[in-house]
């Protein structure tokens, strides 16, 4: 894939990949990814697919976002600029929110098994402290 071969080229960069790059059906691989990229991290902006995958094996999903949780990235690219937006655009855009949060921090039912309920300093890094030292903020 031309990403690693970039990452082969430049193993030191600093890079976040969206959509987990697209490796949620492959926990295996996900590991083995970050294990050898140090500097790497995952968006986990939904691909409603990609939780389908994470929810169908919670437990195993969980072990890993507790893992890795200094190198997962809250993110969303389903908002469009406020400008504008009518009210109903606006609550979708929340609903998606609230949904990903759900799935992070209980442990509810839903899409093909449940949500992750991760601890509370592993969902202060993956909802901000991560991206804030990513970009030197903290």
């Amino acid at each position: 894939m031309e990403a690693e071969a970039v990452l082969e080229k430049f193993p030191k960069l600093k890079i976040t990949f969206a959509h987990f790059y697209f490796l949620s059906a492959d926990i295996k691989r996900a590991s083995k990814f970050l294990d050898k990229w140090e500097n790497v991290s995952f968006d986990i902006t939904p691909g409603w697919e990609m939780y389908d995958n994470f929810t169908c094996k919670s437990g195993e999903w969980r072990e890993f976002f507790m893992n890795y949780q200094d190198r997962i990235i809250f993110g969303t690219d389903n908002t469009p600029p406020l400008k504008g937006m009518h009210k109903e655009q606006i609550d979708s855009c929340m609903k998606t929110v609230a949904r990903i949060r759900e799935f992070l921090e209980t442990d509810n039912e839903m899409l093909s098994g449940c949500g992750l309920k991760l601890e509370r300093r592993a969902l202060e890094k993956i909802y901000s402290g991560n991206f804030l030292k990513l970009m030197r903020i903290s």
